[in-house]
C-alpha cells in the first residue's frame, strides 16, 4: 500500500496537465544592496583618508576602515579591517559580538579596551589627524567585557590579553581594564571638537585603570563643550611618569573649526604641540584637515611637520 502511494506521488507532476502554482509562502529574492542595508544587517560602512605630510615627504593612505556589522538573534556583531600603507597589507582590527544579559552588555572577541575617550573614539570622528597614544592609541586586544549604564553613569570592565610578544608562547599575562564615566551636564559625545555639540552645554568626567602584565596605569579626564567651544584634559599616572594632554577647539562657523593640543609625556622632551583647522564639507563624514605639529624625537631634536588629510566616510 505504501509503495502504491509513493508511486502515485512521483507520477503526479508528470500526469497533471495543469502547471503547478508557486507556493504562496515562497520568499522573494533580495538584491545584494538590500541585503547590505537591511535593518538587522549585515551593513557595510567605513572611511578613507588621502594623507600628505612634509616630514615624510610623500602621499600615503591615512585613516581608513571597512566595517561589516549587524544583528542576529539579538546578538550584534562587528568585523573591521584596515590598510597599513607602510607594509601594503590589510589587517584585522575589530572582530567581536555583543549580547545583553539582564542589564549588562557582554562583549567578546577583539576590541578596544575601555580606557580613555581619545582611545575609544573612532578615527573618522577625531578632530586632529592622530591620537595622543595614551590609553592604548586605538590598539585592539582580545578578551571579554561587561558594560552598562544607569542614569548619567556608564561603566565597563574588561579582562583582556596584554598583547605582549606574540612569538613568546609563555606570555599568558592578562590585563584588567575598567572605566566609569559621569555626565555632569548634558551628554558625552563620541567625537572630538564642538561640531556635534553646537548649541548645547555638556560636561563629562571619567576615570579608568589598567592593571596587568603591561603595568598599572590610572587615567582621569574631563571634557566640556559650550556652544562653539570644546575643551578636553587628560591626566595619566603610570608607574614611572605622569603624562598630561590638554586640547581645545573653537567652531568659527558650521564649516570651519580650529584647535590646539599640547601633549606632555613627562620626560626631558618639550611638550608636543599641534595646531589644526578642519573644513567640514559634511560634518565628520567628509572633511579636510590641515595640521601643524612641533615635537621632539627620541634624541631630543625638535622637528616640525605640516600634514593635510581629506577624509570621506561611507
Amino acid at each position: 500500500m505504501i509503495q502504491h502511494c509513493l508511486t502515485a506521488l512521483i507520477l503526479l507532476p508528470l500526469t497533471s496537465s495543469a502547471p503547478l502554482a508557486a507556493p504562496s509562502h515562497e520568499a522573494e529574492s533580495v538584491s545584494f544592496p538590500e541585503l547590505m542595508t537591511s535593518e538587522d544587517g549585515p551593513a557595510i560602512n567605513g572611511w578613507f583618508e588621502a594623507y600628505y605630510d612634509d616630514f615624510s615627504g610623500g602621499f600615503t593612505i591615512g585613516r581608513n576602515r571597512i566595517e561589516v556589522g549587524g544583528e542576529h538573534n539579538d546578538v550584534s556583531y562587528l568585523i573591521s579591517v584596515g590598510y597599513e600603507d607602510a607594509s601594503s597589507t590589510f589587517g584585522l582590527r575589530d572582530a567581536y559580538a555583543t549580547a545583553a544579559w539582564g542589564s549588562t552588555d557582554w562583549t567578546f572577541g577583539q576590541f578596544r579596551a575601555p580606557t580613555t575617550s581619545g582611545h575609544l573614539i573612532n578615527e573618522a570622528n577625531q578632530f586632529f589627524l592622530d591620537r595622543t597614544g595614551f590609553g592604548g592609541g586605538g590598539l585592539r586586544q582580545t578578551g571579554l567585557m561587561g558594560s552598562g549604564s544607569f542614569d548619567s553613569f556608564s561603566w565597563a570592565v574588561a579582562l583582556m590579553d596584554d598583547e605582549g610578544d606574540p612569538l613568546d608562547l609563555n606570555d599568558d599575562d592578562e590585563d584588567l581594564h575598567a572605566r566609569i564615566s559621569f555626565d555632569v551636564l548634558g551628554s558625552s559625545s563620541m567625537s572630538e571638537g564642538s561640531y556635534d555639540t553646537l548649541g548645547s552645554t555638556n560636561l563629562s568626567v571619567a576615570a579608568a585603570i589598567d592593571q596587568g602584565g603591561s603595568g598599572d596605569t590610572t587615567y582621569i579626564e574631563a571634557t566640556m563643550s559650550n556652544g562653539p567651544l570644546w575643551a578636553h584634559a587628560e591626566l595619566i599616572d603610570t608607574e614611572d611618569t605622569s603624562p598630561i594632554t590638554i586640547a581645545a577647539t573653537y567652531a568659527i562657523s558650521t564649516q570651519y573649526e580650529i584647535g590646539v593640543r599640547s601633549e606632555d609625556i613627562d620626560s626631558s622632551e618639550d611638550p608636543a604641540l599641534s595646531l589644526a583647522i578642519n573644513r567640514y564639507i559634511s560634518g565628520h563624514d567628509c572633511k579636510c584637515t590641515l595640521q601643524y605639529d612641533d615635537f621632539d624625537d627620541a634624541g631630543g631634536k625638535t622637528n616640525t611637520r605640516i600634514s593635510l588629510g581629506f577624509l570621506v566616510s561611507f
